[in-house]
């Protein structure tokens, strides 16, 4: 049986949908399963969830592809040649992702159920969202629904993100944690404090450094602190994990 997962989405938000991958990974270790995302998160996945295949497209691209229909019919067969049984979508999936789960030719499309959607209706399995539940927790629902459809059953509670595949452990005490403050919208920013905090922490053991936005208030000495304009530079040198979201 093979399940095709769609999260289109950055890295912040994969990896908190990383959970729904990893549990059905664990409750299903015969599937075969593909996961649809976007460049940056790609190595989160095949790193971190054993045996899983990729497909990446651009999100912007991948979000925008019915305004190009050539772009949406090569989408499709992509899709559809992997041959899925069943599709999940994770709870964020524009109409893109649910044209091409009906496109794929899969027998259970399970997602969440949102009218403004215009094609949810395209899914035959909507789970209701609870939107007082973290993102975490409604794209857990999701997936709970989805695992007793193929007679499995996951916990009722989401478990963290297991990110040990991206430690290196030959090379674990030159780690860089880069720490790039925010996020995209103002719903999704956890708090300046916070990643001040977590970064005071980290730094008693690994390398910090902070691209510096000017507001920060309480970092460590020890934590290093360069200019945005730096940020890629130091993002693309060694082995570096970047904390945005």
């Amino acid at each position: 049986m093979t399940l095709l997962i769609s999260k289109v989405n950055q890295l912040g938000d994969n990896v908190v949908f990383l959970p729904v991958v990893q549990g059905l990974r664990r409750l299903f270790p015969d599937l075969r399963l593909v996961v649809a995302t976007s460049p940056v998160a790609r190595d989160l996945y095949t790193r971190c969830v054993p045996g899983v295949e990729v497909l990446s497209w651009p999100t912007a691209a991948f979000n925008g592809a019915w305004r190009r229909p050539w772009q949406l019919l090569s989408l499709a067969a992509e899709w559809r040649a992997c041959k899925p049984d069943a599709v999940l979508l994770g709870d964020d999936q524009g109409n893109v992702a649910h044209l091409l789960a009906w496109a794929s030719g899969a027998r259970l499309r399970a997602g969440p159920h949102i009218e403004s959607i215009r094609a949810n209706r395209l899914l035959n399995h909507r789970v209701p969202l609870d939107l007082s539940r973290h993102v975490a927790e409604q794209n857990w629902g999701i997936a709970r629904h989805l695992a007793g459809l193929l007679g499995g059953s996951l916990p009722d509670n989401p478990p963290a993100p297991d990110l040990t595949g991206l430690i290196d452990t030959t090379t674990a005490s030159e780690t860089d944690i880069v720490i790039h403050a925010g996020a995209s919208r103002a719903y999704k920013r956890w708090p300046l404090s916070s990643y001040v905090q977590l970064s005071n922490r980290l730094a008693a053991d690994h390398r910090v450094t902070w691209i510096d936005q000017g507001e920060e208030q309480g970092l460590s000495p020890g934590v290093r602190r360069v200019g945005q304009e730096d940020d890629e530079d130091h993002v693309a040198n060694g082995n570096i994990y970047e904390v945005t979201a």
